[in-house]
């Protein structure tokens, strides 16, 4: 996604094919973010991995694995570092320093915690890409924090999925059983709410005028040439 800051644009450092992501000095050098200046067209590269993050642990990761959702509020720039399950606050001005960091437990959350080797034909290494959860999307709204995530396949179907012997259904069915979910989150990264949205896209969440909203899901069974956004409030347990 991308944002407006002032005169400026953030928006997330995706990398790009020539990274050499065997090189574990590339966690060290690589900065997470773009911040955009739209009238000359010069970027500037911001937000490495703080010290503590999962990305800084000594481990090896399938490329995007780190790709960051964020949000700006409140003089804040929230953000999340794509399957590490830590909000990570910073200042929303030069240098954007950290501030401070929180935890996030969710129920059921399977996600890759790297490798101690790079090995970019061992199948099992990159299988994490599919398999493994991951936070798609953060936002802040009226002192909660909602995130849209993919949970994560468990240990027995992660191993299933690298069987030669599944059957035609077992991605469809893992979709079902897997399907993106919502959590929203007080101030202390405590799970209010956790849930699966009927007929709302999960990642679609946006912020306008510190009001929600999001995309409704399209009915496969019904042809049509527009789509429904819906304005959306915050329902806790």
């Amino acid at each position: 996604g991308m944002e407006k800051l002032e005169d400026k644009y953030f928006y997330a450092n995706r990398g790009n094919r020539n990274a050499d992501y065997s090189d574990m000095d590339f966690f060290n050098r690589y900065h997470t973010i773009f911040l955009l200046d739209p009238t000359t067209g010069m970027r500037e590269s911001i937000i490495p991995f703080p010290e503590n993050s999962l990305f800084k642990e000594g481990k090896f990761f399938f490329s995007d694995a780190w790709e960051p959702v964020f949000h700006i509020s409140d003089n804040k720039l929230y953000l999340v570092f794509g399957l590490e399950p830590v909000i990570y606050i910073y200042e929303n001005k030069a240098p954007f320093n950290l501030i401070s960091s929180i935890p996030i437990e969710l129920s059921d959350y399977h996600y890759f915690k790297g490798s101690d080797k790079y090995n970019d034909e061992d199948i099992r290494f990159f299988a994490h890409r599919v398999t493994s959860g991951k936070i798609v999307n953060i936002k802040y709204v009226d002192n909660y924090f909602l995130l849209s995530y993919f949970p994560g396949f468990d240990a027995a179907d992660t191993e299933m999925s690298l069987s030669a012997n599944i059957g035609p259904d077992f991605w469809t069915e893992m979709r079902k059983k897997y399907p993106t979910r919502i959590a929203i989150l007080d101030n202390q990264g405590q799970v209010l709410n956790d849930f699966v949205s009927e007929g709302l896209l999960e990642n679609t969440m946006m912020v306008r005028n510190g009001q929600l909203w999001m995309m409704g899901k399209h009915n496969g069974e019904v042809e049509l040439d527009y789509f429904q956004i819906f304005k959306v409030g915050i329902k806790l347990k």
